[in-house]
């Protein structure tokens, strides 16, 4: 018997990458069977519809590869805490359905882990120039969360190491590594052009390094 049907659900707009939630309930969807959740920049949306009693099938924007995923949501997931629907080319989680917290808790897992790594540093000691390389992490997490941090190989989990100069990626897969430096004021220009970043070669500097200058 369920106590409480409706399921929370979010996902990330593959043109914007914001954050969308929903909810679905059998209840709502009886007489209608679909329903729409657009994302609020009108590009993309998450759809529901009815498959059977208490099965549905969800379509949903993939900003990992850039389609739409069908996925088949059966009773079982009702009474689940968590679901998480990831893409099959890239395994890229790209839709939560369950318990509102416990989304919200999976979701803030990366950001988490990403703050205490950090906190665990000691900057003024360790990287050439601490500011830098905190946006330089800033945005390499808002790439990877949009998908866009791969190796062309197909390897979507890219090994992130920090250097006192910069940072370094290698993909475990095929050994293709790239490097981005994060020391000076033209390092925080180029870091901030950064929309992709596909390692594809053997050695690969992702971003090329500068002249030196002060700052």
């Amino acid at each position: 018997m369920l106590v409480n049907p409706e399921v929370t659900f979010a996902f990330r707009c593959l043109d914007c990458g914001r954050l969308t939630f929903g909810s679905i309930s059998p209840f709502k969807l009886i007489g209608e069977h679909r329903m729409v959740v657009p994302c609020e920049c009108g590009k993309s949306a998450a759809t529901i519809e009815e498959a059977d009693r208490l099965v549905y099938n969800i379509t949903v924007p993939c900003i990992a590869c850039g389609d739409y995923h069908v996925y088949t949501i059966e009773n079982k997931m009702w009474l689940r805490p968590l679901n998480i629907l990831t893409c099959p080319k890239t395994d890229y989680k790209i839709c939560f359905l369950g318990k509102e917290q416990d989304i919200l808790k999976s979701i803030e897992d990366f950001d988490s882990e990403l703050d205490k790594a950090l906190s665990g540093l000691d900057f003024d000691n360790y990287f050439k120039n601490s500011e830098v390389m905190y946006e330089a992490v800033n945005k390499l997490h808002e790439i990877a969360e949009k998908g866009n941090l791969y190796c062309t190989c197909g390897n979507h989990n890219i090994d992130v190491l920090l250097k006192p100069e910069g940072i370094e990626l290698l993909c475990g897969k095929c050994l293709a590594k790239g490097f981005i430096y994060a020391e000076s004021i033209r390092d925080l220009k180029s870091i901030a052009g950064l929309n992709i970043i596909a390692l594809d070669d053997p050695i690969l500097s992702t971003n090329k390094r500068p002249d030196k200058e002060g700052g």
